[in-house]
């Protein structure tokens, strides 16, 4: 019930930074620089370094409040944002250091090295906003708040975005400006989660005589690239073509995989709310109720995301016609980023159910592996395919990652995310995914054939779905809303 209420409020959210962010992406951005596309793979990049450095800087610490804070138990749960604060302090002194001393100059190429030290000052405000909000956006998802996550996250930043590339199409000032625009929305949404925080209880207190400071240090590093490594694997992506290809084609690849990510928005609206209710079925032994959780994450998360895949797969080349200038050789960098969400989203809560559990020290060696394999095959893969290499690269390493997941958790708990709906709904994508492929509608009118396409799958799906009886929570839903 509680993942249901904060999934559709969490949705609306997500749908309205996804127009947002499809306008800008897809429209306004390509416009905007349409003639400097170097300046937009830097703000790219530099967004990538600093996506990639705050889970690591930040130790953790979404993850210790999520796990550490108890109901009942206020003057620990005091403490513990206290020394969660202190170590997020602490890590952007690190962070500072680190990028301030020239940390980032062993992973960027050199035409590209001198445009980044240019711009330090906002990648690293961009970088400690991030770290510091960690420990804001933990509580805030502790407490059971996730729409407000999801608001600033997909909505206010998304929209504060296209406002700023709106103005910079129509009325051009310096690209320093705008980057200094962009950057300063993360700075607010710092300030958002700070007051928010505040406003719903957040009154750190620093006395740690009654915490077990070793172990909840302990559990924050072998945790620190949980959510974070899907984060730094898709933006390893990008710092690899900058390295070995150049700016523009990180703004290429850029395009084509926010195009890809649109499949996650089911994940992003049941996942953050199934954090706590995984944490506390571990912590209190209900390994039925935790079952029955990651089978409904999987089904549902897969129902909704495949459905995505085949829709946008099937209408590529008229989205790319849609597109102001010829961003094309991004089409299969579409195809193998939606695979690899695809293979996240029917593994369920899978990551959740490893860091929550005494197990989850497994965690850092499973994301250090995952962080590993993309190195390597990002850059065998990139010098043969170049971007394309870059997303088939993506698709290999978290299809592996996810399996060993899944694998570990049968063998440490006995329980896995498929059942008979998931081979059902799998055939259903494959027959309707070949149907959608060989539709030709309107082709002189991509919008039109777009629309046309995508009613006729939808009405497809509808029939497998019912047809073939695939059991979903999501699809009990329409039938409640018909009976009432």
């Amino acid at each position: 019930g509680i993942i249901a209420k904060q999934a559709y409020s969490n949705t609306i959210n997500i749908v309205i930074g996804f127009i947002a962010g499809a306008v800008n992406t897809i429209i306004v951005l390509p416009l905007a620089f349409e003639n400097s596309f170097d300046n937009w793979g830097l703000l790219k990049l530099i967004l990538s370094f600093a996506l990639i450095l705050s889970p690591i800087f930040g130790l953790g610490v979404n993850n210790i409040i999520v796990k550490e804070y108890h109901e009942n138990e206020d003057g620990r749960n005091k403490n513990i944002l206290g020394f969660t604060l202190v170590i997020a302090l602490i890590g952007t002194i690190l962070l500072s250091s680190f990028i301030m001393t020239g940390g980032l100059d062993h992973f960027i190429n050199s035409r590209d090295a001198i445009l980044v030290n240019e711009n330090l000052p906002a990648l690293l405000i961009l970088s400690i906003s991030l770290t510091i909000g960690q420990v804001f956006s933990g509580f805030i998802v502790a407490k059971h708040k996730t729409p407000v996550i999801l608001f600033v996250n997909e909505t206010f930043l998304k929209v504060s975005y296209l406002s700023i590339s709106l103005i910079y199409l129509f009325f051009p000032f310096p690209f320093e400006l705008f980057f200094m625009l962009y950057v300063s929305t993360y700075a607010l949404t710092l300030l958002i989660y700070l007051v928010y925080s505040i406003s719903i209880g957040f009154n750190p207190s620093y006395n740690f005589k009654n915490l077990s400071i070793r172990s909840i240090i302990n559990y924050g590093f072998y945790t620190v690239l949980d959510k974070g490594a899907s984060i730094i694997v898709a933006n390893l992506d990008l710092i690899m073509i900058a390295y070995l290809l150049n700016l523009s084609d990180v703004a290429i690849y850029g395009l084509a995989f926010f195009i890809a990510a649109v499949i996650l928005i089911p994940q992003k609206a049941i996942m953050t709310p199934s954090y706590p209710l995984v944490s506390k079925a571990i912590k209190t032994n209900k390994f039925d109720d935790l079952k029955k959780l990651y089978k409904q994450s999987s089904i549902n998360q897969y129902l909704i995301g495949g459905a995505l895949f085949v829709l946008i797969w099937t209408s590529i080349d008229q989205i790319f016609e849609l597109i102001p200038t010829d961003f094309s050789q991004g089409k299969w960098v579409v195809f193998f980023i939606g695979i690899s969400r695809i293979s996240m989203l029917i593994t369920g809560v899978s990551g959740a159910i490893i860091v929550f559990s005494k197990y989850y020290r497994i965690n850092l060696f499973f994301n250090l592996f995952l962080v590993a394999l993309t190195i390597i095959t990002n850059y065998f893969l990139i010098l043969r395919f170049e971007m394309t290499g870059a997303a088939m690269a993506t698709a290999i390493t978290f299809i592996v990652y996810n399996l060993l997941k899944t694998g570990y958790i049968q063998i440490r708990f006995h329980m896995q995310p498929f059942s008979i709906e998931t081979v059902k709904y799998t055939t259903i994508l494959i027959i309707v995914g070949f149907i959608g492929t060989r539709i030709d509608l309107f082709d002189s009118y991509p919008l039109i054939s777009i629309i046309a396409k995508s009613a006729i799958i939808s009405v497809l799906l509808i029939v497998g779905f019912y047809g073939l009886n695939v059991k979903a929570e999501i699809l009990e839903f329409p039938k409640k809303l018909m009976k009432r």
